[in-house]
C-alpha cells in the first residue's frame, strides 16, 4: 500500500513567492507616481462669485432689464423676490417645516399652525434682508409684505439703486410694481382649463349679427361664447313703433 507524502507548507510557500516576485506588476500593483517631479507652475485668483436662489420658486424669478442701468435718482415702485416660496407654493423643502401649500395639502390655507410656523420663518429672512437693504439704501420705503402668493417685499426706492438691492444676500430679483390685466385667452394652463379651452377657442369670436342684434358686456358672468372676465349678452333692440298721421274726428 503506497503512502501519501504530504509536502511542508513551509517549502509550497517557498516554491511560488518567487513566481509572485518575478511575475510583472498589473495596474493595481504599479508605483505611485513620483510627486517630487510636479512643480506649481501658475497660482489662480477668482475674479467673482456668484449665488443662485435655491427654492423652487426663487429659480424662476427674473429682473426686470428695464430697471438696470438707470442712472437717475427717481422713486419708483418695485417688488423684490426674496429666496424663499410664499405660503401658497411651499411644498415642505425645509427640515423642520411641514408643506403649506394647498397642492400638497389639499387643503385651502388657514391660517393654521404649520403656516403660523413657516411664517415665522419667512419674518426672519425679511427682517434680515431688509436690514441689509437699509444699509446699502438709506431711503429705501418698506411696503406691503408678500408672503401669501409673491414671496417678497414691496419697496420704493431710487431708480439708480436697483444694483444694490441685487447685490443683498437673500434677494434673487427685483420687477416692476405694475398692474398686469390676466390674458384669460392664454391661460388655460394656469387655471386647468386644457380640457375644455379647445371648444371654447371655437367660439370666442361672436358670430355676425343682424343690425337688430347687439351685444353688451355683462362683468360677473361666465359663458363659453368669451373666455373674457366680460360676458358678451345678446339682447334685441324693442322696436320703434311707427306713428302713423293724426287723425281727427268728432265727438258726439
Amino acid at each position: 500500500m503506497n503512502r501519501r507524502r504530504w509536502v511542508p507548507a513551509a517549502a509550497v510557500a517557498a516554491a511560488v513567492l518567487p513566481l509572485l516576485v518575478v511575475g510583472p506588476a498589473g495596474p493595481a500593483g504599479a508605483a505611485p507616481a513620483d510627486t517630487g517631479k510636479f512643480s506649481l507652475v501658475q497660482s489662480l485668483t477668482p475674479t467673482g462669485s456668484t449665488t443662485s436662489a435655491k427654492t423652487t420658486t426663487s429659480k424662476m424669478a427674473k429682473t426686470d432689464p428695464t430697471l438696470l442701468n438707470r442712472t437717475d435718482s427717481t422713486p419708483i415702485s418695485v417688488v423684490v423676490k426674496l429666496d424663499y416660496d410664499s405660503l401658497a407654493t411651499y411644498d415642505g423643502n425645509v427640515a423642520g417645516y411641514a408643506a403649506t401649500s394647498p397642492s400638497v395639502t389639499g387643503r385651502p390655507l388657514s391660517r393654521g399652525q404649520s403656516e403660523q410656523r413657516y411664517e415665522q420663518r419667512i419674518a426672519g429672512i425679511e427682517s434680515r434682508v431688509l436690514g441689509d437693504v437699509s444699509k446699502r439704501v438709506s431711503n429705501a420705503k418698506v411696503g406691503q409684505r408678500l408672503r401669501t402668493v409673491y414671496g417678497g417685499v414691496a419697496l420704493t426706492v431710487p431708480a439708480n439703486s436697483i444694483s444694490k438691492i441685487l447685490s443683498v444676500p437673500g434677494v434673487v430679483a427685483v420687477q416692476k410694481d405694475a398692474l398686469n390685466q390676466v390674458q384669460t385667452d392664454a391661460s388655460a394652463d394656469f387655471i386647468g382649463a386644457t380640457a375644455v379651452y379647445p371648444s371654447w377657442a371655437a367660439h370666442r369670436t361672436p358670430a355676425r349679427v343682424s343690425s337688430s342684434v347687439r351685444w353688451t358686456p355683462v362683468s360677473g358672468r361666465s359663458t363659453p361664447r368669451s373666455p373674457t372676465t366680460a360676458t358678451w349678452v345678446r339682447r334685441r333692440r324693442r322696436p320703434t313703433a311707427r306713428r302713423g298721421p293724426a287723425t281727427s274726428g268728432t265727438t258726439r
